[in-house]
């Protein structure tokens, strides 16, 4: 799944009427920013939301969320090292397939 990084927003539909909102708040300046993307409309029961840079949304994250980190191997351009944290009491994370045409 590329970064969104100059759309800020890329939606992907997936298996069972689920969709992907994956969301990339580097150039995010303000909460107002935030509002604008549709922030307070997200999380519908069929939404899974991704989003990069958490840190800009200003302690509007929920309470309750997992953090994906991901750091680059040095030896290898193409690997990453992938930590899970689970803050709060989230939903347990489920394996769902995205269609082959979003990929």
């Amino acid at each position: 799944m590329p970064s969104p990084s100059f759309n800020l927003v890329f939606r992907y539909e997936a298996d069972e009427g689920r969709e992907v909102v994956h969301l990339d708040l580097y150039r995010i300046e303000s909460p107002d920013d935030l509002w604008e993307l549709g922030w307070n409309e997200l999380g519908a029961e069929n939404e899974i939301i991704i989003v990069e840079w958490p840190e800009q949304a200003f302690g509007l994250m929920p309470p309750d969320h997992w953090l994906i980190h991901l750091t680059v191997i040095p030896e290898s351009i193409e690997l990453r090292d992938v930590r899970v944290e689970k803050v709060g009491s989230p939903n347990e994370l489920v394996a769902f397939p995205i269609s082959s045409s979003e990929r």
